[in-house]
């Protein structure tokens, strides 16, 4: 395999070099694209609702009440007003909003830049940096989990009265 060409306006970035296959040099931005797009969309979808259910018999079940539903920004809106949490939903929404877009675009920024823009000092740190930030990715799911054990709650006669999550169906 001979040396790649450097014509285009990206030459000399890190998707460009000759240690890179060329199927990663495009797989990499396209993967990264796809990730952008469905967390876009996981965003602002409707991903499940919590129903107090009645039933008379097995093949009567009636939604009494709609305790709540499941998304991310709904989420931060009920943590931040009804809650009055304002310090938990800027948490939420840095660690579950902003952060994983940052993340994705300086990743694809730092594969398709060239060397004349992005210097590589730059680029490493960069690199390193979306490593050490990126764990905490994850204090969103417990920030979930801490506000799960911190208002649950209990349903007096569960046998007359039942509290049943119902994930969404598309």
């Amino acid at each position: 395999r001979g040396p790649r060409s450097y014509s285009h306006w990206f030459a000399g970035a890190l998707c460009q070099c000759d240690s890179v296959p060329r199927s990663l040099a495009v797989m990499l931005p396209v993967t990264i694209l796809a990730c952008l797009c469905f967390l876009l969309g996981s965003n602002y979808l409707l991903m499940a609702q919590t129903f107090v259910n009645l039933e008379q018999a097995p093949s009567f079940v009636w939604n009494a009440f709609q305790v709540m539903v499941y998304s991310l920004f709904y989420s931060i809106d009920a943590l931040y007003y009804d809650a009055d949490l304002k310090a938990m939903s800027w948490v939420v929404l840095c660690f579950s909003a902003i952060l994983p877009y940052v993340k994705l675009i300086l990743m694809l920024v730092s594969w398709l830049t060239p060397k004349q823009i992005l210097p590589l000092r730059l680029r490493s740190w960069i690199v390193v940096l979306m490593d050490d930030i990126g764990k905490f990715s994850l204090v969103d799911v417990f920030t979930v989990q801490f506000l799960s054990g911190v208002f649950h709650i209990e349903v007096a006669g569960a046998a007359a009265a039942g509290v049943a999550v119902e994930p969404l169906r598309v």
